[in-house]
């Protein structure tokens, strides 16, 4: 008769610990904005000053891209806003240059008006970062949480008749 041999333990394979990802720190609360008094030129510097000074929109800039505040004339009856500014946008510092403003450039110019007559802003100030080499990433809700205070002060500054949402 054979004696049964004792099976040898199997070796136990450590689990690699596992490495947990920082949760997103949260963003910041929203600026409370206070338009000081003057014009509404005076008013817009103003507050291009602020958003250009804001920590917030310049720790989200790319390392060529600028803060993207406004373009147009603040005594407009039209305002166009996008949600965010694109590539050619960020680098430009300008809304809509690329080809989305190309389109908008020539469905203002078929309205009989210029892109100097209406205002044009986006809700963020800065391009949305992502992983890609290529095309945009919608804003979050947080970061448009965050900018809205900006806008709302574009709208009240402007007064505009016509608010123009493009985009999703």
């Amino acid at each position: 008769t054979s004696t049964p041999q004792k099976e040898k333990p199997k070796p136990v394979e450590a689990e690699a610990p596992k490495v947990e990802t920082p949760p997103e720190p949260a963003f910041p609360e929203a600026p409370v904005i206070q338009l000081p008094e003057g014009d509404r030129a005076q008013q817009m510097d103003a507050l291009r000053q602020m958003v250009e000074a804001c920590e917030t929109c310049k720790a989200h800039l790319g390392d060529h891209d600028k803060v993207v505040f406004d373009t147009g004339s603040v005594d407009a009856d039209i305002f166009f806003c996008g949600e965010a500014p694109g590539a050619d946008e960020a680098r430009a510092g300008e809304p809509f240059v690329g080809a989305a403003g190309q389109l908008l450039t020539k469905i203002i110019t078929a309205m009989g008006l210029s892109r100097e007559s209406v205002y044009i802003a986006n809700i963020l100030k800065w391009r949305p970062e992502h992983d890609k080499p290529y095309g945009n990433r919608p804003p979050t809700l947080e970061e448009m949480h965050f900018c809205m205070p900006y806008l709302k002060a574009q709208i009240e500054i402007v007064k505009p008749k016509v608010l123009i949402a493009l985009g999703n």
